[in-house]
Formats: structure tokens, C-alpha cells, sequence
């Protein structure tokens, strides 16, 4: 049996702030992907989110990238394009 090692997403920051078709915030992360930061309470509490001086004072921020994750994954396996 093959142990599994944990895997923790690559931690990019928090470039801008742009809203999608259905108004939800999301923010474009220094490696060019994109994530949602909604704010849902009491499941997920961004309550900085809705005001122009939180998503502000969170620029620059580290999230976790799940697409990068995901690319650097694929290439350990050997099909990946990094």
C-alpha cells in the first residue's frame, strides 16, 4: 500500500477584484487564475468582501489556488504542462 503525502494548494496573492454576471465577487490571483470570494455566512464568512475598503486592504493576500494545485499535480504524474 502506497501512502498518500497531504498536499497543501500553492499560495498565490490577491491581485484585483472583478464581479461575475451574477454579481458574486471573485479575484484574479497573481498567477492569472480566478477564484470566488463570496461572502455566504454562516458557511463562509467574507464579510470583507462587500465593501471597496475590505477587498482593498486585502490585496495582496495569499489564498490557495486549487488550478494550480491541479497543474502541478498533473505534471508530477507525467501529463502536465508546467
Amino acid at each position: 500500500m502506497v501512502a498518500l503525502k497531504p498536499f497543501a494548494s500553492p499560495q498565490r496573492a490577491i491581485h484585483s477584484f472583478h464581479r461575475d454576471v451574477h454579481g458574486d465577487w471573485y479575484v484574479k490571483l497573481e498567477c492569472g487564475h480566478h477564484q470566488h470570494t463570496r461572502h455566504n455566512p454562516p458557511w463562509i464568512n467574507r464579510a470583507w468582501v462587500e465593501n471597496s475598503f475590505g477587498r482593498m486592504a486585502m490585496l495582496g493576500t495569499l489564498l490557495p489556488c486549487p488550478h494550480c494545485a491541479r497543474l502541478i499535480d498533473t505534471n508530477q504524474s507525467g501529463t502536465g504542462v508546467l
